[in-house]
C-alpha cells in the first residue's frame, strides 16, 4: 500500500483564522457590556409635525404623527417669536402622548395673547426619549 500523506491546513491560514474569531468574539463581547446591540434594535419613537394652528389667542393645535415602534410622551412644547416665548410643561399638553404607528390632534394653551396676525413662531415638541422636533407656524386669527 502506498503511503498517504495526511496535510492539515497552513500554519498562516490558522493564525489568520484564529485572529479572526477573536475579533468577531471580542466585538460581539463589548456590544453586549456597552448594550450597543439592544440601543441598536430596540423600538423607538420617530415624531413629525404635520399639520400646525396657532391662533392669535395663543390657542396651537398640532397633528403630531409617531411612525416609530415605541409611544411618544410629550414633556414639553416651546413657543417662540414676536410678543410670545413660552414653555408648556406635560400637564398642560392634552394629550400628551402619541401611540407607536399613529397620529394625534395635540391641543396647547400657550398663555400667549394679542399675537400679531402673520407674525411667524417657532414651535418645537419635545419628548421623554430626548427627542426635540421642531416646526415654524404663521398665527392666523
Amino acid at each position: 500500500m502506498g503511503e498517504l500523506m495526511a496535510r492539515g491546513i497552513e500554519p498562516v491560514i490558522a493564525a489568520v483564522i484564529l485572529i479572526a474569531i477573536a475579533v468577531v468574539v471580542a466585538i460581539a463581547v463589548i456590544g453586549w457590556i456597552m448594550g450597543l446591540w439592544g440601543a441598536v434594535t430596540a423600538p423607538r419613537e420617530q415624531l413629525s409635525v404635520t399639520g400646525v394652528s396657532l391662533k392669535t389667542n395663543g390657542t396651537l393645535t398640532l397633528v403630531v404623527v409617531n411612525s416609530g415602534g415605541a409611544t411618544a410622551s410629550i414633556t414639553a412644547v416651546t413657543i417662540d417669536g414676536p410678543n410670545c416665548s413660552e414653555t408648556v410643561q406635560q400637564g398642560d399638553i392634552n394629550p400628551n402622548t402619541v401611540e407607536s404607528r399613529s397620529s394625534m390632534t395635540v391641543t396647547v394653551e400657550t398663555g400667549c395673547e394679542n399675537l400679531p396676525v402673520g407674525a411667524m413662531y417657532t414651535v418645537t415638541v419635545y419628548t421623554e426619549a430626548g427627542g426635540a422636533y421642531p416646526t415654524v407656524v404663521k398665527a392666523v386669527g
